[in-house]
């Protein structure tokens, strides 16, 4: 079975606009969290709350996002960029930004207490 031209026309604009459309969303989901401006305590906006997320998803310690910059946003922030070998200034930076919405970052694990250290070592259930 033959396809007419027009068919054959058709379906090569429909493959060229699913094209356009896919590539147009990753370039909106990228751009959502491109870096913008440098976050700080006392800050607000949708790129506080994006941040936020993104601590909240790695297991950081921080309350579910409200796009307040808080202390404890500031100390979840300290924890992430300890954790990730940055500079340790509790402001969401470009280099912090980067590697903080990057597939390498590092999620966040309790730091397990001396004791149980100490029972798993000797292979005591904890």
């Amino acid at each position: 079975m033959t396809l007419s031209l027009s068919k054959l026309r058709l379906r090569a604009w429909l493959c060229i606009f699913l094209v356009g459309v896919l590539a147009f969303g990753l370039v909106a989901a990228s751009a959502e969290n491109a870096f913008s401006r440098e976050l700080k305590l006392g800050d607000q906006g949708e790129d506080v709350r994006l941040m936020q997320q993104r601590l909240f998803d790695l297991d950081y310690p921080v309350s579910a996002p409200d796009g307040v910059f808080s202390e404890e946003t500031e100390w979840a922030l300290i924890l992430f960029q300890e954790l990730n070998n940055l500079l340790m200034t509790g402001t969401l930076d470009e280099i912090t930004h980067r590697v903080l919405f990057s597939e390498q970052a590092q999620a966040y694990e309790e730091p397990m207490i001396l004791e149980d250290a100490l029972e798993r070592m000797a292979g005591v259930p904890a």
